[in-house]
């Protein structure tokens, strides 16, 4: 909780599974999509793979997630990617018991 504060990322770990509304802005415009967290390659989990059951899954590595999927264009997620760096520095690991 602490951490949220200070750091200003949100902790999707409790919502394996579910629809949580994604977003990233794209040429100006704001784009949001219902992505199922953990799905389709790990949607939400921070580094590249989702190789840990122990890994981080934050909404701001949701939306880098998506915003690369959709996009592949690397300038246009940066703000993403830099919200997604700061997440995977100082987020908790999830205790996850399942791969989905």
């Amino acid at each position: 909780m602490i951490l949220l504060f200070l750091f200003g990322f949100h902790d999707i770990c409790n919502q394996m599974g579910q629809e949580v509304l994604a977003s990233y802005t794209y040429k100006g415009k704001v784009i949001e999509k219902s992505i199922v967290v953990g799905s389709n390659d790990c949607m939400g989990a921070c580094g590249k793979d989702c190789w840990f059951k122990k890994t981080r899954y934050t909404r701001e590595c949701l939306n880098h997630d998506l915003c690369h999927r959709e996009t592949k264009d690397i300038v246009e997620c940066q703000d993403e990617l830099n919200k997604a760096i700061q997440t995977f520095k100082f987020a908790t690991r999830c205790n996850l018991k399942n791969e989905i």
